[in-house]
């Protein structure tokens, strides 16, 4: 276990890298980016303690992490929230500023089959320091199913995640682009764009929908493969 001290340093960090986020998005003024973010805060916070219950994940924190909330004893860890708005939210913005030269260099496809890969090794390499380094939480499932100490069924579950949202973030961007272009009853066409609420509303569902998509289908995987191990949790 490690000390007070790293896991107080630990809980520093995922909030400076919350702020940096959100002071990016707040700084490109793209109502698309703000709802993505928004969407990223959903599902760290909300999804994720879905996520963490016996019968999926079976996950269990260090109790000395702050928590956001508490429910029948089971604490909801702000950091882990602050850390999934982040590393789900800016990755996912960037890739989406980036995207004509990416699909110039590497083709639509080629860039999704790399976007996978790198979902996979990015959530293997933080997870992975989060169970076996820093020890921060622990998943309770039979060891033949577990890499590092994380499931090895999110090296396909990240991946969808990041797949989809980008998939549906550009074609909300393409909407919008539509809309802008031809205009509504209260902006005529060419002379401004969609609702920044419209537009906040679009980004932010196209997370909240890809980790309920990604989420689903894993849960095939778990109703088949039934890993768990005896947590203690309630729920």
């Amino acid at each position: 276990m490690v000390s007070t001290g790293l896991v107080r340093g630990y809980e520093a960090l995922s909030a400076l890298l919350v702020i940096a986020g959100l002071g990016y998005v707040v700084r490109r003024r793209n109502p698309l980016y703000a709802g993505l973010y928004l969407g990223s805060a959903v599902g760290g916070g909300v999804f994720e303690w879905i996520f963490d219950t016996r019968w999926y994940f079976n996950l269990t924190s260090d109790p000395r992490l702050v928590p956001l909330w508490r429910i029948e004893g089971v604490p909801a860890p702000l950091a882990m929230v602050f850390f999934y708005t982040f590393f789900f939210g800016i990755p996912l913005i960037l890739l989406l500023e980036h995207s004509a030269a990416l699909f110039d260099r590497f083709g639509r496809a080629g860039f999704f089959a790399l976007l996978a890969v790198g979902a996979a090794v990015g959530v293997l390499a933080f997870e992975g320091f989060n169970t076996s380094v820093m020890g921060v939480y622990a998943y309770h499932q039979a060891p033949r199913f577990l890499l590092l100490g994380m499931p090895w069924s999110n090296l396909w579950f990240s991946p969808l995640i990041f797949c989809f949202a980008f998939w549906a973030a550009l074609r909300s961007r393409d909407v919008l682009d539509v809309v802008a272009a031809a205009g509504t009853p209260d902006t005529p066409a060419g002379t401004r764009a969609a609702r920044p609420a419209t537009a906040v509303a679009l980004g932010s569902a196209v997370l909240v929908t890809a980790y309920f998509a990604a989420a689903t289908l894993n849960g095939v995987w778990y109703a088949l493969a039934r890993p768990w191990l005896e947590s203690g949790r309630p729920f």
